[in-house]
């Protein structure tokens, strides 16, 4: 099963994006900071989609809902909603000035059934913190909520945008506890130099050489082969797997 993660960036990057899942054809895409109400430009390529909001921002002069999706050309069935910033669900409008607090960050599973075989597949966004070579004390809690939740699933692939890099932030040891990283380590950041809004803020460079934030992680029986990144998508780079 051909599996892509991006973290979308809204609606910046949707023209680039589209044409590459259409010359891409995967079986099923998982999207991380997407506006609900551009779920119709992926169903016209022939998914089908399944939304959970994390914050609402700004759209047109509207509060829309703002998440994350998981698109599959195959049947999606056992559905499970996480929200682990807060485990009651609530969405908030987003707030400039409370960024951390007014993300209700989320992680999404199903089961997607493709050639009589299921695969359970998770994505998620995870809490963002303004150094993410630092644990902040948010992602700390975060981590233990999300990873005390996630231990109730039966085995699973979980992808998306975690906001923390690789062997540097400590939690990344926390994930790999449980998870295999299946990102080859040739891959140093996941940050598009080109694409990204700090890409010109020259105390932040280390970024574009560093920050492997963008992850597929897989548990057994599942593994991931042909495993590569793909630049000039969106401000993170598209993440493309084979499943098995």
């Amino acid at each position: 099963m051909k599996l892509i993660t991006i973290n979308a960036e809204g609606e910046k990057h949707l023209d680039r994006i589209l044409p590459f899942i259409e010359r891409e054809n995967p079986d099923v895409v998982c999207l991380q900071e997407i506006f609900r109400t551009h779920l119709p430009r992926f169903e016209s390529l022939g998914y089908t989609t399944t939304f959970l909001p994390m914050v609402r921002k700004i759209l047109n002069g509207v509060h829309t809902d703002f998440g994350v999706v998981i698109c599959s050309r195959h049947k999606v069935s056992d559905v499970r909603s996480i929200h682990f910033h807060d485990t009651s669900g609530e969405i908030h409008n987003f707030d400039t000035e409370h960024k951390v607090l007014a993300v209700n960050n989320p992680s999404l599973i199903v089961t997607v059934t493709c050639d009589g075989k299921e695969y359970r597949i998770g994505t998620t966004h995870f809490t963002w913190t303004p150094d993410g070579r630092i644990s902040s004390e948010s992602q700390v809690r975060d981590m233990d909520t999300l990873l005390t939740l996630l231990k109730e699933e039966r085995p699973h692939i979980m992808c998306g945008d975690f906001n923390i890099p690789r062997n540097i932030n400590p939690l990344y040891s926390r994930l790999t506890e449980y998870y295999t990283d299946a990102i080859p380590p040739t891959y140093t950041s996941s940050l598009d130099k080109n694409l990204h809004r700090l890409s010109t803020d020259t105390e932040r460079q280390y970024m574009f050489t560093s920050f492997m934030v963008d992850y597929i992680f897989t548990q057994p029986p599942y593994s991931a082969s042909d495993v590569h990144l793909k630049f000039g998508i969106s401000d993170h780079a598209g993440v493309i797997a084979t499943i098995e």
